[in-house]
């Protein structure tokens, strides 16, 4: 595992219990932690999140950073939502191997996650501490 990986969550659990099938990016270094940070992406824009202008918004509904569809791995238009997710290390380990649930489907290309983790990184809704962790 290593940052800019995208996995597939087939039972993502929210912060409010409920359950989906997600696509997740780790923005942390695994090497670096016990606990591994995520971020979410969504294809679907319930949000009025902008749509046909490609790049950072780090300071609008939250923050986001939108890909169009053909961009490394996404198949779709896609917004990476600034909400990060914590698991420990166990619980991926569990996740993978015995639930099946995590499945690593590729990594994105070194450039367009820097400009991820830069937009993150200007962001007032991502936590001080949780920048610190963040690679560049």
């Amino acid at each position: 595992m290593q940052p800019g990986d995208i996995f597939q969550s087939y039972h993502f659990k929210f912060n409010n219990g409920e359950t989906s099938n997600k696509l997740i990016i780790l923005i942390t270094d695994p090497n670096q932690s016990t606990v591994y940070y995520f971020v979410l992406t969504t294809t679907q824009n319930n949000r009025g999140l902008r749509r046909n202008t490609p790049g950072c918004y780090a300071n609008e509904l939250g923050g986001y950073y939108f890909f169009q569809k053909g961009t490394d791995w996404f198949r779709d238009d896609t917004w990476i939502l600034f909400e990060v997710y914590k698991k420990k290390a166990e619980d991926i380990l569990i996740e993978s191997l015995s639930k099946n649930n995590l499945i690593d489907k590729g990594t994105m290309k070194k450039d367009n996650f820097r400009a991820l983790i830069k937009c993150m990184k200007k962001s007032q809704d991502i936590e001080r501490s949780v920048k610190a962790l963040l690679p560049y």
